[in-house]
């Protein structure tokens, strides 16, 4: 029975249980300026499910713009793991014999992203500033989505 839970009911609820969680928290502290009491009154009025509903239905796919800014993110920091320079740690043995090869370059990828945001959106204008908070329900819905195909795949 413990394995059962470890393996199957363990992961099974953080997968249901985080999803919704994450775009309360969004909704609570940017439409209802961090009020639950707030939240509270709403799931209290219009039910829990028809509350996550009418919360989350907007922005359960992401947009566009939220698609575009993961994955140029994410092939961002493709290119800088590879280019960076960084010590060499091997990882544990897998169990089919396999040995992880990880650089350890994290700070220096960390700073350099910091620093392109803030070049890119401040001093070439590119784009503004906000952009990440303007859209940050369409991010957290389409990485919703992205976690949720992982777990699955």
């Amino acid at each position: 029975m413990k394995t059962l839970i470890r393996t199957t009911f363990g992961p099974l609820c953080l997968m249901i249980g985080c999803t919704p969680f994450v775009m309360v928290m969004w909704y609570v502290n940017t439409a209802l300026q961090g009020s639950f009491a707030q939240f509270f009154v709403l799931i209290w009025q219009q039910g829990l499910l028809f509350t996550i509903k009418q919360i989350w239905a907007p922005v359960f796919w992401g947009s566009a713009i939220a698609w575009q800014m993961i994955v140029s993110f994410v092939l961002f920091q493709f290119v800088l793991i590879k280019i960076l320079p960084g010590k060499t740690f091997y990882g544990p043995i897998t169990p089919k014999g396999n040995i992880p090869v990880y650089k350890a370059n994290g700070i220096s990828a960390f700073i350099m992203t910091v620093v392109t945001f803030y070049v890119l959106s401040v001093h070439l204008k590119l784009f503004s500033p906000t952009l990440i908070y303007d859209h940050l329900g369409e991010i957290l819905g389409a990485l919703n989505i992205f976690s949720l195909l992982l777990c699955v795949g």
